[in-house]
């Protein structure tokens, strides 16, 4: 018998088994095709594992109904998956039943996508995007939230929209940092500008010098042993900003502390600290996730006298050296456009968020949001020069 030849990623094979679509409303009933699956997205990282839909559910949404989306062939084996849930959707001081990414809101996961054998990917995509069809014409707003620009999802959408005849509304377009991690520290460091060259070679040293210990926790129990102060951290950093940060939000800490605990096996977590007199003055919060480093949350105490000497800038150059040391290709500084990651890179992807209306009242949602971005327009508008006579 010949053999059968291999089939690219994102195409279909007439002679693979037909796949079939089903929703688990049992997230638990899902996990061991979402923990085989959660690889097939590496971009997504962290936020492709069950765990951390779990905690999410569990802490951040127990309102939110699982509607996990699963493709599996005839004889039942799962070779897509789609982490949706039905959550209502929140604004102007109106609430529309929604269907929705889960594991975001709150705790900010970035790079939402689907989750699917290589081989099967289109095929996955085409039925999940049938679903939310069906599921946008039965009323329910459709929010594909923090999509990645220029990714397969993201190139089939406009398609698939035009075909339904779906209105729609992109926002929250959002810039995430990231770095293609050279084979060695110098390496890198000969790739930034002067100014930060000589930051990277300063800051450390002189923090060293005022006696200061810049130590990497790792390890599970080390790490959930530190984000106590970390939240301390967080919180200090922001309220001296009058701010409150995003520690605040119902369930995040409990969240945090459950995923830095018993996450997979495959999420690494670590801290990168400043400490002066054995108290951390400064701490960073990262997730290694294969070849990826992600930072995802920090803090520092704005009235430490060694403030003026950036910690967390020190404490990011031990992260991305370390990073490069382990054999890493990755760093990844998640959303944000903020002007200290600019330092340290010039590379970004962007995200989207997709609303998609097939019910009379999302519709008129998004005719409320288009009304209230003209209004905003109007008022932003410069208002014309009176001239005396």
């Amino acid at each position: 018998m010949d053999k059968q030849a291999p089939c690219e990623a994102g195409t279909v094979d007439a002679r693979m088994r037909p796949l079939t679509l089903s929703v688990a409303a049992d997230r638990a009933a899902a996990k061991d095709a979402w923990d085989r699956l959660a690889d097939s997205a590496p971009l997504m990282g962290a936020f492709a594992t069950w765990g951390w839909h779990d905690a999410w559910f569990r802490h951040v949404a127990p309102e939110a109904r699982p509607a996990v989306l699963l493709a599996a062939e005839e004889g039942g084996r799962v070779v897509g998956l789609a982490p949706f849930c039905e959550r209502p959707w929140r604004d102007m001081g109106l609430t529309l039943p929604a269907f929705r990414f889960s594991g975001i809101d709150v705790v900010s996961a970035d790079y939402m996508d689907l989750l699917a054998e290589p081989a099967r990917r289109a095929e996955v995509r085409a039925l999940v995007l049938d679903r939310l069809a069906a599921v946008a014409r039965s009323g329910r707003l459709v929010v594909l939230a923090e999509i990645v620009r220029g990714s397969e999802l993201d190139a089939a959408l406009p398609e698939w929209l035009a075909r339904n005849g779906f209105r729609h509304r992109i926002q929250e377009e959002r810039v995430c940092p990231y770095l293609d991690l050279p084979a060695t520290f110098d390496a890198y460091r000969a790739s930034v500008s002067k100014n930060t060259r000589s930051l990277l070679n300063r800051r450390g040293r002189q923090l060293e010098e005022a006696g200061c210990e810049l130590r990497k926790l790792a390890g599970r129990d080390e790490v959930a042993a530190f984000l106590p102060r970390l939240f301390e951290l967080h919180e200090a950093r922001w309220r001296q900003q009058g701010q409150t940060g995003t520690f605040i939000r119902p369930g995040f800490k409990e969240f945090l502390a459950e995923f830095v605990a018993s996450g997979p096996a495959g999420v690494e977590p670590f801290v990168w600290a400043l400490f002066e007199k054995g108290q951390a003055i400064a701490g960073l919060l990262f997730f290694r996730c294969g070849d990826t480093v992600v930072y995802y949350q920090g803090g520092w105490d704005p009235s430490s006298p060694h403030a003026r000497l950036s910690p967390s800038f020190a404490l990011m150059a031990k992260a991305i050296a370390g990073a490069i040391a382990d054999g890493c290709r990755t760093f990844d500084f998640l959303r944000g456009d903020e002007s200290y990651k600019r330092k340290f890179t010039e590379t970004s992807r962007r995200t989207c968020t997709l609303l998609v209306a097939g019910g009379w009242r999302s519709r008129a949602y998004l005719s409320l949001l288009r009304l209230k971005d003209a209004v905003k327009r109007r008022l932003a508008r410069p208002a014309p020069t009176v001239w005396d006579e």
